[in-house]
């Protein structure tokens, strides 16, 4: 007693006897705490989580310690377009099947129109892993008294089959409503395990629907961590409503496949250094209107632009990271497919509103024109009599578009 007492009186010596104590209790368990060797490991566990240590079970009575097993499945799917096939017929709320070497969906919609809707695909296949899915599920089994709980694992691993061609129709009767070819360049796609850091990807589709409406994504093309481009006209019958181009040098981003986006998180990549630059974009109205620009680096514009937002209480702080950003900028606009600028646009600061005496500021795009005049915003400047007919002949064909689907589509 006496030694004990003097331990008690030094807070050091006290100290070493309690961890000393938890010591021996751990060599006195060492068997449940670590009933593995030092030699044992599971790789199918890596990333399972610590194992709960219970002492109810499932009846709610105390019992020993006990933990849960872990029993691991693995699974692969393999998922084919090519595999996907036969003739469905929408029947008194149920569909009835009937062999075809395509897939097909008929029904009919509340005016008792009658609809197919068709999938084919052709050309060479290229597979490529998509994602992994893991479920969980917990089982317990008692005989008497004694039980045996399981963690069950099932670790499925999906890979598609991209075909060379897909193509989708949707008729009624014989007219056709909508076509839409997808075009795959497989020559790109060098493995199943696709890294946008390493590996290539360009396609193209084409959409086509019965009031001469096209969407054509004639190609988007990328090259890993070099350049990114794609193009996109939409157009009727002959003439052409929008035209799109865009394409920029990409560096640095890190090796992502495509598993990774079924639970994405930016965190959990390195893109700090992940950019774009000289990047440049292209759009046309109807031909009527232009704009037309080039964006150096769109890291550094996002930057100067955050940085700005986060300043914008300070007039001069705000003004200094605006005027940064429109350096990195070139962006024209031009009239009737005229090489001729006409004007260049930038962003301008202009006060928001006002708080407690203190000015927070905002920036608006503007329309810098030669002639010395300028417009706070696009909408001022394209209201102006000389494009009303433009504006007006481009609102009246995308309401077109918008009513083709209140017109044949009432479900």
């Amino acid at each position: 007693m006496e030694l004990i007492n003097k331990i008690k009186k030094d807070k050091f010596a006290f100290t070493a006897f309690i961890i000393l104590c938890v010591l021996y209790l751990v060599i006195l368990f060492a068997d449940f705490i670590a009933p593995y060797s030092n030699y044992y490991s599971n790789r199918d566990m890596a990333y399972a989580p610590p194992s709960k240590i219970y002492t109810i079970d499932e009846n709610g009575k105390f019992s020993l310690p006990y933990t849960y097993n872990y029993i691991r499945s693995n699974y692969k799917s393999i998922i084919l377009a090519s595999n996907f096939t036969g003739h469905f017929t929408a029947n008194n709320g149920g569909w009835t099947r009937k062999n075809s070497n395509h897939l097909q969906f008929d029904f009919t919609d509340k005016q008792g129109k009658s609809y197919a809707l068709k999938l084919e695909s052709s050309g060479d296949v290229k597979r490529v892993h998509m994602l992994d899915i893991e479920d969980w599920d917990t089982y317990y089994q008692s005989e008497g008294y004694n039980y045996t709980y399981n963690n069950y694992i099932d670790y499925t691993s999906y890979t598609i089959g991209l075909p060379e061609t897909i193509n989708i129709t949707l008729s009624q009767g014989n007219n056709q409503i909508i076509s839409n070819t997808i075009k795959f360049d497989l020559s790109e796609i060098t493995n199943e395990e696709f890294d946008i850091s390493k590996n290539n990807l360009s396609f193209s589709t084409f959409i086509e629907i019965d009031n001469g409406y096209r969407v054509d994504i004639s190609r988007v093309a990328y090259s890993a961590n070099k350049n990114a481009s794609a193009s996109v006209v939409i157009s009727k019958g002959e003439k052409k409503l929008v035209t799109i181009g865009a394409a920029a040098d990409v560096n640095d981003i890190p090796s992502v496949n495509l598993g990774a986006f079924s639970d994405f998180d930016i965190d959990d990549y390195e893109t700090d250094k992940t950019n774009a630059k000289n990047a440049f974009v292209k759009l046309d109205i109807i031909g009527k209107i232009q704009l037309q620009g080039k964006l150096s680096d769109a890291r550094k514009f996002a930057d100067y632009l955050e940085e700005a937002d986060d300043n914008d209480n300070s007039e001069s702080n705000f003004k200094s990271y605006i005027n940064q950003a429109n350096s990195l900028t070139d962006i024209n606009l031009f009239y009737n497919g005229n090489s001729v600028k006409q004007a260049d646009v930038k962003f301008e600061a202009f006060v928001d509103y006002s708080w407690n005496g203190v000015e927070y500021w905002t920036a608006e795009p503007v329309l810098y024109f030669f002639d010395g005049s300028s417009y706070s915003t696009f909408e001022a400047f394209f209201r102006e009599k000389d494009f009303e007919n433009t504006i007006d002949t481009f609102e009246e064909l995308i309401d077109d578009f918008a009513e083709l689907f209140d017109e044949d589509f009432e479900w």
